[in-house]
């Protein structure tokens, strides 16, 4: 498979053009991040702060790093007056949540589960769906409900304890842009491609599904961040704060400080991006097996993109994931039977190595490349 020239993204990537370099589009129209910095970070923090109640800011804390990274540092700004929230869909590996409560303990800031076992039913019935008739665009469906899991209990614990600023870790860094360009098709948005295969495979269209579809599109990232009327109208005393949005966003950098001071750990050879959430065992088979990549591909190139590292260093690290396809594989397995799909496991077959090829080492990361900071 051809992958462009500068970044790693391969050639049936959606929307993709190259030039005579074979460079990719996506590479020639970049503009890198401007961050807006701390100054006007700490600007905006006091003019929401103080509070009325006893919390001044709630983080929403997946176990990962990026949002281990945010509470640490609002921590250290505003102490004991951050409240940690944690999402619990049914589906968070066991590292996630002892990162979780070890992070909270540690810092000694107050803790809120929120639980929702009817996602992992979700998850299940839409995955049925799926091997019924298999389209990489709806694999994102898998998901289904747990963006608005996510903001809307976020929103919610924010206006019962009178907190004016939900301050999230997500970084543009992370977008994966073909997961949109598949759905859209030859269509003009998201709503009208995912409609169309909804009417093509009636398995996903329960009314609860339709609802929460619905949800979800209301609670993506940017019409919280933009302001969508309806949150505006449901939430007008709460705001919501993109941390990297002010402070530039190292994955590597933010991984060694979390690991130093906060004691966070991933599961030995994992992936440390989003690997708080089993699901993504299964996207990442299903987008590997039906377009030969996966969210990890944009998310690398995004980091060659923005500087954090070379094409070879991300070409190394995708070979290294790639060659724990059989062990997750099995992890796979076990996830389908730990949800009672002992059936399903034929549609997934084990991914085999030829037996003499030796295992790939895991990449020594690049000595943290430190940004040129780019501020508004």
């Amino acid at each position: 498979m051809n992958r462009c020239t500068k970044c790693i993204l391969p050639e049936n990537t959606p929307k993709i053009e190259f030039d005579a370099r074979g460079i990719c589009n996506f590479c020639t129209s970049h503009t890198p991040i401007t961050y807006l910095g701390q100054t006007e970070l700490e600007k905006e923090l006091k003019r929401h702060l103080p509070a009325r109640g006893k919390y001044d800011v709630l983080v929403p804390l997946s176990g990962g790093k990026d949002s281990t990274y945010v509470l640490l540092q609002l921590h250290a700004m505003l102490g004991k007056r951050v409240l940690a929230y944690n999402y619990d869909n049914g589906l968070v590996h066991p590292q996630a949540q002892d990162n979780v409560r070890g992070l909270t303990e540690r810092l000694g800031v107050d803790l809120i589960v929120r639980r929702n076992e009817q996602q992992r039913e979700r998850m299940i019935a839409n995955l049925k769906a799926y091997l019924r008739k298999p389209d990489p665009a709806m694999v994102t469906m898998l998901c289904t409900s747990c963006r608005y899991g996510i903001m809307g209990n976020a929103y919610k614990i924010a206006r019962e304890h009178k907190i004016p600023l939900v301050v999230i870790g997500w970084s543009p860094v992370e977008d994966t842009p073909f997961k949109e360009e598949l759905l859209k098709g030859s269509g003009r948005s998201v709503m009208t491609g995912l409609m169309r295969r909804l009417v093509k495979n009636p398995a996903y269209a329960s009314p609860v599904n339709l609802a929460a579809a619905a949800k979800d599109y209301f609670h993506n990232y940017s019409h919280v961040k933009n302001g969508h009327p309806l949150l505006r109208m449901l939430y007008p005393n709460v705001s919501l704060l993109q941390y990297y949005e002010y402070i530039p966003y190292n994955p590597d950098q933010i991984q060694r400080e979390v690991t130093a001071r906060a004691g966070w750990r991933t599961p030995d050879g994992e992936d440390s991006w989003q690997f708080d959430c089993k699901i993504k065992l299964l996207q990442n088979y299903l987008y590997s097996s039906a377009l030969e990549y996966t969210a990890t591909d944009s998310y690398l190139s995004a980091m060659i993109r923005e500087n954090f590292i070379d094409r070879d260093e991300a070409l190394r690290r995708l070979t290294y994931l790639q060659s724990k396809d059989l062990p997750k594989t099995e992890q796979l397995h076990a996830f389908l039977r730990e949800c009672a799909l002992d059936d399903l496991v034929k549609y997934f077959p084990a991914r085999t190595r030829d037996k003499n090829e030796a295992p790939v080492p895991m990449p020594e990361k690049q000595p943290g490349k430190e940004m040129a900071v780019k501020t508004k």
